[in-house]
């Protein structure tokens, strides 16, 4: 017998900002799909994909970029996969994952603390002052200035 087994397959890892952009990505591909389907039309028909793909994207990216008029092409179907979509990008990935442990009563865990982590990367590359807000703000509520680590520490710890 082998000390070691070779049919090991090695285990996929993504850094946070991976798990965002593949998370988006996955967001807005379902979302396509969802509005494709005939039952997302006013009309019973199938939207192209391309379009589908387009209103999707930009409901998760909240450009406010249509199409077609939400209100006439889009079934209630329709335009409830658009408001999830919308509500999916407000909210962003980071800031449910954050919202779930703060509800479900966990401490933070590795991937909150290398989230922090890369933040604190990207301030140091940019340069301070730098501007932060949380991706669930609307209208600029919430945003800081921050000129150092500490801040930069202190405000992560509060969203």
């Amino acid at each position: 017998m082998h000390r070691f087994d070779n049919n090991i397959k090695p285990r996929l890892h993504f850094t946070p900002f991976q798990t965002i952009v593949f998370g988006f990505m996955a967001a807005m591909l379902v979302g396509a799909l969802l509005l494709f389907l005939p039952i997302a039309t006013e009309e019973g028909k199938s939207t192209s994909f391309l379009d589908a793909l387009f209103t999707s994207t930009s409901a998760v990216c909240v450009t406010g970029l249509v199409v077609y008029d939400t209100a006439t092409h889009w079934s209630m179907f329709g335009e409830m996969v658009i408001l999830i979509l919308i509500q999916i990008g407000g909210l962003g990935v980071v800031t449910m994952a954050g919202f779930l442990a703060m509800v479900s009563g966990r401490k933070i865990g590795l991937f909150a603390r290398n989230t922090m982590q890369e933040a604190l990367g990207a301030a140091n590359t940019l340069g301070y002052p730098v501007l932060l807000r949380p991706s669930y703000v609307i209208g600029g509520q919430n945003m800081k200035i921050v000129h150092n680590d500490e801040e930069v520490r202190m405000y992560m710890g509060r969203i």
